[in-house]
């Protein structure tokens, strides 16, 4: 059973674990952010606003929706309809997906590991994998402590460290960006993938969080998220043939000074951590923290960029008509079936 939470919550404090819960590797290190938005040029800044918006509209749907009903379980939240086999598929694809970024950000742990300092992978991960199952051992109000400190760290750093960037390293000429309409495809997969790993840990905070601080809270997140966003974008626009290495930001700072690796990969650690962290978080038995970390450590021998490639677009389709439902449900909340407010049913 989920431990409750004794206090509410501050706007502060979600806004902080509202962001806490997209800022994993792939976003931090620029991975993320160049397949996803960098590679179209211009109007990929579009696709990220885009994807902000529709992430910060998902939260506080979700919110709103929790604190009316009183009810935050996954399978009630996205299947509005009494559709047993539906809401067994969800339970499947939330564990898939559950070991899906799991798998990445252990991989991405090895594979920074052996980038700044040469270690073997397979330990990195390893030991990463272990970290991240005790580490969910702590409950909702220990991640809540986690994002209050990790998500502002994140900012700030990104921040600093890409202002130095632009002003240090000298501009290259820019790759041939991708044109078309694929732009908008990629933004919402991208929201849709996120929003869905982010449900289970946002969900229990509906009960917590006043109504006046709600939509403050997921604004804040929401400009943590672009205060990231933004200067990853600038600097591999400067500097492209970063995008081309697993960890673009990591080489880019490594560029500018390697003694700003170190940092920059602590805070590649901490993003991994709190991502990883949170899709763990909720499961009630401790041997299926143990049991999914392990598996997923075996996974993440297959490469961390790869598994970004691969995992992360097909799971936003398929979370997209999850997110659909929730949708539907909140509708059907406000302004359908009156009972459905009381009874969730």
């Amino acid at each position: 059973m989920e431990e409750p939470l004794e206090q509410t919550i501050s706007a502060r404090q979600l806004g902080a674990a509202f962001s806490g819960c997209f800022l994993g590797a792939g976003y931090v290190s620029g991975r993320e952010m160049w397949q996803f938005f960098g590679r179209f040029g211009p109007v990929g800044w579009l696709g990220l606003c885009l994807s902000i918006a529709l992430l910060g509209g998902a939260g506080l749907l979700l919110l709103t929706m929790v604190r009316r009903t009183g009810r935050h379980e996954l399978s009630f939240l996205m299947v509005p309809w009494q559709c047993p086999a539906l809401r067994h598929l969800l339970a499947l694809f939330s564990v898939l997906l559950l070991f899906g970024v799991v798998t990445i950000m252990t991989a991405g742990t090895g594979a920074a590991l052996h980038q700044a300092f040469g270690l073997p992978p397979w330990l990195c991960g390893l030991l990463f994998a272990l970290l991240i199952a005790a580490l969910s051992l702590s409950g909702l109000r220990g991640m809540i402590s986690i994002f209050s400190f990790a998500a502002p760290a994140l900012v700030l750093c990104t921040v600093g460290l890409g202002a130095g960037a632009l002003l240090l390293l000298p501009a290259c000429p820019p790759p041939a960006f991708q044109g078309g309409v694929g732009w908008l495809p990629s933004a919402m997969a991208f929201s849709a993938y996120n929003m869905f790993s982010a449900v289970a840990i946002l969900a229990p905070l509906g009960r917590q969080v006043p109504p006046r601080c709600t939509p403050r809270g997921i604004g804040l997140g929401c400009t943590m998220l672009f205060m990231v966003a933004a200067p990853i974008l600038l600097v591999l626009n400067h500097y492209p043939g970063a995008a081309e290495t697993e960890f673009p930001m990591l080489t880019v700072v490594t560029a500018i000074s390697p003694g700003l690796g170190i940092p920059y990969l602590l805070l590649l650690l901490i993003a991994m951590v709190v991502s990883a962290g949170t899709e763990l978080h909720g499961r009630e038995r401790v041997l299926r923290f143990f049991a999914v970390s392990l598996v997923a450590w075996g996974a993440s021998l297959l490469g961390f960029g790869e598994l970004i490639s691969l995992i992360y677009p097909v799971f936003g389709a398929v979370s997209a008509v999850f997110l659909t439902g929730m949708a539907v449900h909140f509708c059907r909340v406000n302004w359908g079936n009156p009972n459905e407010k009381a009874d969730g049913k």
